[in-house]
């Protein structure tokens, strides 16, 4: 990331010190500092806590874009002070207007300027009022959400070379988020208590982090827990431990090659699409296996509060946000409804 020169004005008389905070008193012109230099230093201070474990590298990877591709050049040379609601107003008109950034998209860059701005001013590197106070997000549709089918899914197993079926039914029949299952250890799959402990996540490369600092906590404390082991999912991970797996230094239970973990990008390219093409489905997401799985976890009538405990979802609501209907399910609720209008209209014959 570029460093932007600080901008003097002659009524200051301090300066503010990245990152320990301290102001100095000056005697002379003193120099303000510019959002580019601030921000500069903070998006560092996001990388040393990323490399204590405080903040995962994917929030990092997520903060450095906006900034490099957006913020620095749109506000880079302007003085902490100098950025009014009037400026991050037509900021985000402008990305709105080149049609280049979904509304949703915009929303997370608005989100990623309003942190560094309020830090500034605890930092007291800003004297101005929160200039995106009151800005309200703009507005995104809901995310097309899809999933398969219970016979659509035992399809895209059979279609996935042995090697690799454990990610698939992991995802699938079990509701593990990608980073989950490259991470998982063989000590995590308990094949004789039928259960499987989420303990660990695999985070995004980033160039400050060593393999071990990638190989963290899961994203949240509720995604710390223990899944049940289906008895379609028992025999793909009994198979895969007994023909596939080889002793390695992380103890990954999915390896990729010299004994690291697989890369997300090759998987997807090399297995996942290529199974999909090949067992004839539609192509949805990874994350959608996920989806499918609180799907019929939903039409085996789970409560929801269970489901939200075995994928990791803090709230229940959450968990809503992915509850999507299948065909099955609507044909069953329409049975359901049909039933119900004829048992009313038999009901008016009766007493007409």
């Amino acid at each position: 990331m570029r460093s932007l020169a600080c901008t003097r004005t002659r009524p200051a008389r301090v300066r503010f010190s990245w990152p320990s905070g301290a102001l100095t008193d000056r005697t002379s012109d003193v120099v303000t500092v510019a959002f580019g230099e601030y921000a500069e230093g903070w998006a560092v201070h996001q990388c040393e806590l990323a490399r204590a474990g405080l903040v995962r590298a994917n929030t990092v990877c997520r903060f450095e874009s906006a900034l490099a591709a957006h913020l620095i050049p749109f506000f880079g040379g302007y003085p902490l002070d100098a950025i009014t609601r009037e400026r991050c107003e037509a900021f985000r008109t402008t990305l709105f207007v080149s049609r280049q950034l979904a509304p949703r998209t915009i929303n997370g860059v608005i989100a990623v300027l309003r942190l560094i701005l309020r830090r500034a001013i605890q930092d007291g590197a800003m004297s101005a009022p929160d200039p995106t106070a009151g800005i309200r997000p703009l507005f995104a549709a809901p995310r097309r959400i899809d999933c398969f089918a219970r016979p659509e899914l035992v399809r895209l197993l059979n279609a996935t070379p042995p090697r690799w079926r454990a990610i698939i039914g992991l995802a699938g029949l079990a509701g593990l988020r990608q980073g989950e299952i490259l991470a998982l250890r063989h000590s995590d799959v308990d094949l004789a208590s039928r259960v499987i402990h989420v303990r660990r996540s695999l985070q995004r490369s980033h160039r400050l982090l060593t393999l071990e600092q990638r190989l963290g906590p899961p994203k949240s404390p509720a995604a710390i827990r223990d899944v049940p082991l289906r008895t379609e999912l028992l025999s793909v991970l009994d198979e895969h431990l007994a023909n596939h797996w080889r002793p390695n230094t992380f103890d990954l239970a999915l390896v990729g090659r010299g004994g690291h973990p697989l890369y997300p990008v090759n998987f997807q390219r090399r297995v996942y699409r290529p199974a999909l093409a090949a067992a004839d489905l539609r192509p949805i997401t990874f994350h959608h296996l996920r989806v499918t799985f609180i799907t019929h976890c939903a039409e085996a009538g789970v409560p929801i509060a269970t489901i939200a405990r075995w994928v990791g979802h803090t709230q229940t609501k959450t968990t809503e946000l992915y509850w999507h209907a299948t065909p099955t399910a609507e044909a069953r609720a329409l049975r359901l409804l049909h039933a119900y209008d004829e048992a009313y209209s038999a009901d008016d014959s009766v007493h007409s």
